[in-house]
């Protein structure tokens, strides 16, 4: 049987852990270290950050999360275009959250954007920052915000996992 253990906290206690580890059971240790904060988010500021989205943005969030932090327009309008408004108004909601954490201080003035269209490919497409995807990917995962998740799924009659 293999498992996976996730320890967090101060890298230089860790990295002396991992050593002993792997001491005691060589080549079984595997090592990734993700960033805790980038560009002005952390996992905490993230929660906060998905909490206060509506359900429609917090899915759109997990959908594109879910697939490495990029999905296509067509892929997402597939899934959230909203009648004829298409998807006018989505990720302007969540700009919208962020610029009211700013002044209120929860996150510094030059914090990132979560996500934002991208058209420097030939589709263009939804995108985070693949910096932030970890901290994003740690939020998505807190327990109050799998639950609106799946509150979310269940009464917006979608499906965002695929």
């Amino acid at each position: 049987m293999n498992g996976t253990l996730s320890i967090h906290g101060d890298l230089t206690v860790l990295s002396d852990l991992a050593l002993k580890i792997d001491e005691w059971f060589p080549g079984a240790l595997e090592t990734a270290v993700a960033s805790d904060a980038w560009g002005g988010w952390t996992v905490d500021r993230m929660t906060v950050l998905l909490d206060r989205l509506h359900p429609w943005q917090l899915l759109l969030v997990s959908f594109v999360a879910r697939s490495g932090g990029r999905r296509s327009d067509p892929e997402v309008r597939e899934k959230f275009a909203i009648g004829d408004s298409g998807l006018r108004g989505q990720t302007g909601a969540i700009s919208k959250h962020i610029e009211t954490m700013k002044k209120a201080g929860l996150i510094p003035d030059d914090a990132s954007h979560l996500v934002k269209v991208d058209r420097t490919g030939s589709v263009p497409a939804f995108a985070i920052p693949g910096e932030l995807m970890p901290i994003v990917e740690a939020a998505l995962g807190q327990p109050q915000v799998e639950k609106a998740l799946d509150d979310a799924r269940r009464s917006q009659g979608l499906n965002e996992r695929k």
